[in-house]
């Protein structure tokens, strides 16, 4: 049998050992994830936007009109200044 991992196998033939990759997804890994934070687009998920208008709102907000640079939809962010 080769070195690794064995995989059980549900038709009843011998176990075999876990590729490479297999068993790189089972170590832990110098890579940080990186936590889902910020903006993403409603429609594709994307997360670079492009300002096409500012303008105060009321109360201490800013009112930003933003649009996905992936597949041009359209949203409105509101920004709340601090100490105001």
């Amino acid at each position: 049998m080769a070195s690794g991992n064995p995989i059980p196998t549900t038709d009843g033939a011998e176990p075999r050992s876990a590729s490479k990759k297999e068993n790189s997804m089972h170590e832990s890994t110098n890579h940080q994830t990186v936590p889902d934070k910020g903006l993403r687009c409603l429609k594709c998920g994307h997360a670079k936007f492009r300002v096409v208008y500012t303008r105060p709102a009321h109360q201490g907000t800013i009112g930003r009109r933003r649009e996905c640079r992936k597949c041009r939809a359209r949203i409105t962010t509101r920004e709340h200044i601090i100490g105001a």
